[in-house]
């Protein structure tokens, strides 16, 4: 017998409590999603969606529901008010499954009115991979083995027995980000790439580790490079002309003010943003909605760093902080790795470039959200 790939919550409750024999309920499955230890999805009935610059269309099928707005749902709800989704995420193939054409894996959705899509907790579901990695992760170890064994029929990938059950269970269902000696082991959406230790790479596990928390770029600056405890307080007061110029930051900017952004860049800006606003044009005589999306996504990013770089009278803001510095040295070594795992691992490198953003204070907050099992902070 086939087995279902998806579990409405009683349903869900009633498959851990006959694998594992402990006595839990829905709400309690709902509670444990709300703290993201177990991700769900809503099923969507007849739901009016729309992608941006798109016509609507009905749609039935499963979407992401983060734990935040699963909360929301949840208060809103047990106040005996009518909740509605406005935002979520569904993968490519459920937008394949409605004639929907995409590229990318995982696509945005809207409502296309204030009311077309409603939820009840009736529609909240586990996906069954979910199902078996929240019982991993949240029952004693002898039930793991127990499930590993019996649920054969679950399409789970074969166990490396050499390296444990336990162990080779973990490297296959769970992402994992781990320093084997001079290499990250780095697993995401089952597949496993060996990537160079950088002190890019370094950032972005710091990151990770403190997912959905802001880190300010001196908090992550320091947490890679400590300093000594016999140094002074004042960043980077103890580093050589030759040290900062490695790192990046040039001495010069560290003491009188500099302008963040001179006449020859902010030139560059203004006639990217008049190039991309010609494409637009183009874009939309052309019925490209596409490729508009991505157009004045680029143009934004830009007006953005001009926002605030730019100080009153469209005069460029000074900088008199090592913080600035710091800051675009992050950045760099962000952005450049990840132009590397591009790669090397692209759907990894596009995760990144959704889930991580960064500026004075840096952040990592996958949408959907990301469970990572082994992960190690240096």
């Amino acid at each position: 017998m086939l087995e279902k790939n998806y579990y409405y919550l009683d349903d869900a409750a009633k498959f851990i409590s006959s694998e594992t024999g402990l006595s839990i309920s829905a709400d309690d499955l709902i509670d444990q999603a709300i703290q993201s230890k177990l991700f769900v999805h809503a099923s969507a009935s007849n739901w009016l969606v729309k992608q941006f610059y798109k016509e609507p269309f009905v749609f039935d099928g499963y979407c992401a529901f983060e734990s935040s707005y699963l909360k929301s749902a949840v208060q809103t709800i047990k106040r005996g008010e009518k909740f509605y989704a406005t935002y979520f995420s569904v993968t490519r193939l459920e937008l394949m499954r409605h004639s929907v054409p995409y590229d990318e894996e995982f696509a945005a959705l809207m409502s296309a009115t204030a009311i077309s899509c409603p939820l009840t907790l009736m529609d909240i579901v586990v996906r069954r991979d979910m199902l078996l990695e929240f019982i991993e992760f949240h029952c004693p170890l002898k039930v793991i083995n127990n499930i590993a064994i019996n649920d054969s029929a679950a399409q789970l990938p074969t166990p490396k027995l050499s390296s444990g059950l336990e162990q080779s269970i973990r490297s296959e269902l769970c992402n994992c980000f781990v320093l084997a000696g001079e290499y990250w082991q780095i697993s995401f959406n089952q597949k496993t790439v060996m990537i160079k230790d950088t002190k890019g790479m370094q950032y972005i596990n710091y990151l990770i580790c403190n997912k959905g928390k802001g880190v300010h770029v001196s908090e992550l600056y320091y947490a890679i490079n400590p300093k000594d405890n016999q140094q002074a307080d004042n960043a980077l007061s103890s580093m050589t002309g030759e040290q900062l110029n490695a790192e990046g930051l040039s001495l010069s900017n560290l003491g009188d003010g500099f302008e963040l952004l001179d006449k020859k860049a902010l030139a560059t800006l203004k006639l990217q943003i008049e190039q991309l606003g010609d494409q637009m044009e183009d874009a939309k005589e052309f019925g490209e909605f596409e490729k508009l999306e991505k157009l004045e996504a680029e143009r934004d990013q830009i007006i953005a760093r001009l926002s605030s770089d730019m100080g009153l009278a469209g005069k460029s803001r000074l900088s008199t902080s090592p913080i600035e510095n710091i800051r675009k040295n992050i950045e760099r070594r962000i952005s450049k790795d990840s132009r590397k795992l591009q790669n090397s691992f692209p759907e990894f490198a596009s995760h990144l470039k959704t889930a991580i953003n960064t500026g004075t204070v840096c952040q990592y907050t996958p949408f959907p959200d990301v469970f990572w099992g082994d992960i190690e902070q240096i």
